[in-house]
C-alpha cells in the first residue's frame, strides 16, 4: 500500500463449513491495484503502524526468551520473564525453537551410561557411585527388586 492504493494479491476464501483462509485471486483480474479514499487510507495507515509496534514488543519478548533459552534458563523462568499465565503455552513456543539442543538431549541419557572399554584416565570419579568431578556416576546399577526367581536382588553393574 503506496500512495493511497492497494495492491490486491491475497484474499480470504471460505468453503461451507465457514472454514476460512488466504489464497490468491482465482483469475488475473482478481490481482489488481485499487485505488483508496483518504480516510481508508488514513485508517490503513495507522493500523500498519500498530502492527509494526506490535510486532516489535513481540520480537523483543521472543529474543529475550530465545535468548534466556540458550542461556541455560529454566521454562519456569522464561515464563516468568515472559509475564505469561501458562507454562505449557511458554513450554510449547520455545521448546522446538533451537534444533541444536535435540542432539545434546538425545546424548544426555547416552553418557550417564558408562561403556566397556572407556578410557580409565579420563573417569573422574572415585569410588562406584560417587559423583566425578564432571558430576557423573562411575557405576550405574539397575535395580529390579524382587523379580529373581531366588528372591535374591537383581542389582547388576553395568559398567
Amino acid at each position: 500500500m503506496t500512495k493511497g492504493r492497494a495492491n490486491i494479491v491475497e484474499q480470504l476464501v471460505s468453503d461451507a463449513s465457514y472454514d476460512v483462509w488466504e489464497d490468491t485471486p482465482k483469475s488475473r483480474r482478481g490481482r489488481r491495484t485499487v485505488t483508496l479514499d483518504s480516510a481508508t487510507f488514513a485508517l490503513m495507515t495507522a493500523w500498519r503502524d500498530v502492527q509494526k509496534a506490535q510486532r516489535t514488543e513481540w520480537e523483543g519478548k521472543h529474543c529475550a526468551a530465545s535468548l534466556s533459552l540458550a542461556a541455560g534458563l529454566s521454562m519456569k523462568a522464561i515464563q516468568a520473564l515472559l509475564g505469561r499465565a501458562s507454562y505449557s503455552l511458554t513450554a510449547d513456543t520455545y521448546t522446538s525453537l533451537m534444533p541444536q539442543f535435540e542432539k545434546e538431549a538425545a546424548d544426555a541419557p547416552v553418557a550417564l551410561v558408562p561403556r566397556k572399554g572407556a578410557d580409565p584416565a579420563t573417569d573422574n570419579s572415585t569410588e562406584a557411585g560417587e559423583p566425578s568431578q564432571a558430576g557423573e556416576p562411575k557405576a550405574l546399577y539397575l535395580v529390579q527388586p524382587d523379580a529373581s526367581e531366588d528372591g535374591k536382588s537383581c542389582n547388576q553393574d553395568v559398567s
